[in-house]
């Protein structure tokens, strides 16, 4: 399951890469808000690196309450020159390119809490017994 609530809930832990050795640093590249009694009232920023004027803005966007429709982060691994841009639009689509760095990714998204497993549900037998 994803989850772009730690961007509007603690999003300098969300973009933190502290406990994560496998990234030297995370960007904020692009972030969907959208006004929870309002569809049609969304925001969107972009830009390289978002991440000191999403940092400052947000308690003024939230006067509002908004959910984050999507977000894009550039991963930095490293050992790479290159980031590794993930894009994620809840509840359901990840995009990245799983060739390279899939795991450091994953720890990432899991570690930050955009993305979650499933909630196990209890089985029928285990419930009736």
């Amino acid at each position: 399951m994803l989850d772009c609530g730690v961007l509007l809930d603690d999003p300098r832990a969300a973009l933190s890469v502290e406990g994560l050795p496998a990234l030297r640093a995370v960007a904020l590249r692009e972030v969907v808000l959208e006004a929870i009694d309002s569809p049609r009232d969304r925001l969107t920023w972009s830009a390289n690196d978002l991440g000191d004027v999403y940092l400052e803005d947000v308690p003024d966007l939230l006067k509002r309450d908004r959910t984050v429709r999507k977000a894009k982060l550039a991963l930095f691994p490293i050992h790479e020159g290159r980031p590794k841009v993930v894009e994620i639009a809840p509840p359901n689509k990840l995009t990245y390119d799983r060739r390279t760095y899939d795991a450091v990714v994953r720890e990432f998204l899991f570690a930050r809490g955009f993305l979650r497993h499933p909630q196990t549900r209890v089985s029928y037998q285990r419930a009736l017994g």
